[in-house]
């Protein structure tokens, strides 16, 4: 998103520094499986993209799985970046069946 390269780029800091498992549920979050195509984010249809909504810095990441689309507020620091992603991924449920 124009004008939040910092934002972005502590974002995928962020995914680096996160364990395996962590990154399964980031994807999942952001796009309802937990799995990459064969191909990779190359063959995701349509393409995992982010965007940065908003400046309610207390708001959580959301995301529309149908677009692979995350959605960020405009988070000020990387900690706050950080500290909000790992609350949405330990509390994102789903729609997952008992």
């Amino acid at each position: 998103s124009e004008g939040h390269s910092d934002l972005i780029d502590w974002f995928w800091v962020v995914v680096q520094i996160m364990s395996a498992e962590d990154r399964a549920k980031l994807l999942h979050f952001a796009t309802g499986s937990s799995r990459l195509p064969a191909g990779g984010f190359a063959a995701m249809t349509p393409r995992f993209n982010i965007s940065v909504e908003g400046h309610e810095i207390e708001h959580l990441p959301q995301a529309h799985t149908c677009g692979n689309q995350l959605v960020l507020p405009a988070y000020t620091t990387f900690e706050m970046l950080q500290e909000k992603m790992n609350i949405a991924l330990s509390n994102d449920e789903g729609f997952g069946f008992a």
